[in-house]
């Protein structure tokens, strides 16, 4: 009796900690929590694989010195975290540009995420646990003097 008591509440408990972790993940993806946590992965590859994106990736021109935004969308998702990946690529040249872009993305309410700086020919990736989705706005300021391809969105 005492061992099958034990069991029910034990199955009982189990499964009311596994309804209530369920539901904080659901409320906080549903209410765009601002519990984003940016952790930068430096890659050393700048190759695409746009197959993997969660979302629409959006990809520009950047003028020598000039500035552009770019508007890339994360879907909604299910999980704990999302990375958002910057690259750039000197398509014009076989040099290396020097200098650095300034980059910025907003958040789909317009708080700012996350600022960073990247070079000419570069990928950039970072892990946010929870971000809302939607769509973000990165601007983007280059402070090279060649033109520059730049593309950002998200993956795993």
């Amino acid at each position: 009796m005492k061992r099958s008591l034990s069991r029910i509440l034990g199955s009982l408990l189990l499964t009311i900690t596994i309804c209530f972790g369920t539901s904080i993940v659901t409320f906080a993806a549903e209410n765009d929590s601002n519990v984003a946590l940016g952790v930068e992965e430096n890659s050393a590859s700048n190759v695409e694989t746009m197959s993997d994106t969660y979302g629409d990736y959006d990809t520009e021109e950047v003028s020598p010195n000039g500035k552009v935004t770019l508007y890339p969308t994360l879907n909604k998702y299910v999980g704990m975290s999302r990375t958002f990946f910057l690259s750039t690529m000197n398509i014009y040249s076989n040099d290396d540009p020097s200098g650095t872009i300034d980059v910025w993305v907003y958040k789909p309410d317009g708080k700012l995420l996350k600022y960073f700086t990247i070079g000419g020919y570069e990928r950039k990736d970072f892990k946010f646990t929870l971000p809302p989705s939607g769509r973000y706005t990165v601007d983007i300021k280059s402070n090279i003097n060649e033109r520059i391809n730049v593309t950002a969105g998200w993956t795993k």
